[in-house]
């Protein structure tokens, strides 16, 4: 019984390990159309607005791998800049991705933004409790 237990355990770690490597390793145009069929399903985009958000995804997805090639390797000042221009990509994306949506769409997205922020923050916090703790 104890061996299944390691064995499911071991599985499960494995999963989780693909599962988070899977987004490090796309490519912007890779991440651009994942992000843009997740907000299609959501919020059952037109044609033109799939094309649209497909373009401006792609653009803050170039823009953000460009932050990140030229954060490796960088001064920690450096890296707070970086930070602080992609934090100033990601509200243009999200204002560029709003004008392109219905009032009732728009109500909707800002919800799941929201819902991913609060997501963040709690991630977040619990890394930090677990440094705490483990330091303990």
């Amino acid at each position: 019984m104890r061996k299944i237990f390691i064995l499911m355990l071991i599985a499960f770690s494995a999963f989780q390990l693909q599962a988070q490597q899977k987004g490090k390793d796309m490519s912007p145009e890779e991440r651009a159309e994942m992000q843009t069929s997740k907000l299609d399903e959501k919020l059952d985009l037109s044609d033109e607005q799939e094309t649209s958000i497909k373009a401006i995804n792609l653009q803050a997805n170039t823009d953000l791998q460009a932050l990140r090639e030229e954060a490796q390797g960088s001064e920690q000042n450096d890296r707070k800049a970086l930070l602080k221009q992609s934090r100033e990509i990601q509200q243009q994306r999200e204002s560029d991705i709003r004008a392109t949506l219905t009032e009732d769409q728009q109500v909707t997205y800002d919800e799941m933004i929201e819902k991913q922020k609060q997501n963040r923050r709690e991630k977040i916090k619990n890394r930090r409790n677990n440094r705490t703790d483990s330091s303990n």
